[in-house]
């Protein structure tokens, strides 16, 4: 998705809201698996699917990356991103 259809600061409020590692679990198996056919640089039909992780992989700049995992860690939660 290459970063387009994201908010940080909705994606941050959420991870705000985390506060042990089983809260960071039950999100991810909340979130599921989700897909996508737009590839919005290209505009041409592509397709992506995954979980929370792999979003967040494609989706988050390295810097969205660095600040949701330092903001994960200050709670003592390790989740690589």
């Amino acid at each position: 998705m290459l970063g387009f259809g994201y908010n940080f600061d909705d994606i941050k409020s959420v991870f705000n809201k985390i506060n042990t590692t089983s809260d960071l679990f039950q999100l991810i198996k909340s979130y599921g698996i989700r897909e996508s056919d737009i590839d919005y640089v290209l505009f041409s039909t592509t397709y992506f699917s995954g979980n929370l992780t792999q979003w967040l992989t494609d989706e988050l700049s390295d810097a969205d990356k660095t600040e949701l995992t330092s903001l994960l860690e200050s709670k003592n939660i390790t989740y690589v991103i």
